[in-house]
């Protein structure tokens, strides 16, 4: 029984002994290689976010919600905003701000809404 543990323990060395001699050279290492498949059917758009600047509008409470109202080459339009401060939710405050469209947010019925809108940049004037 010794000797079966002198030979496992020579064994060991020698093997642990002979490893550290061997250099290991960049580029000679076996590597695994996995592939994956992406099998599923979501496909990538390329979408083009406009960001409008520097607007003026004043912010209208209504029965059906808030919404800014916004002149823009001479028409009256209506904002929806997705994410106004709860603090500025106050009928005639007037705001400067810049906007993205929010096409994915539906805005109440019964009023006259022209487009979902986020706001950035807000600013009381």
């Amino acid at each position: 029984m010794k000797y079966a543990a002198l030979i496992l323990f020579c064994l060991g060395v020698t093997g642990f002994a002979s490893a550290q001699q061997r250099p290991v050279r960049p580029g000679t290492q076996k590597m695994k290689v996995t592939t994956s498949v992406n099998t599923s059917s979501n496909t990538t758009t390329n979408t083009q976010v406009n960001v409008h600047r520097g607007l003026n509008g004043t912010v209208r409470t209504a029965s059906c919600g808030t919404y800014i109202e916004v002149e823009v080459n001479g028409a009256m339009q209506r904002f929806f905003p997705t994410n106004l401060n709860p603090k500025m939710h106050i009928d005639g405050y007037t705001i400067s701000f810049d906007y993205v469209d929010d096409n994915g947010t539906k805005f109440p019925e019964g009023c006259e809404i022209t487009k979902s809108v986020q706001l950035n940049n807000v600013q009381y004037r």
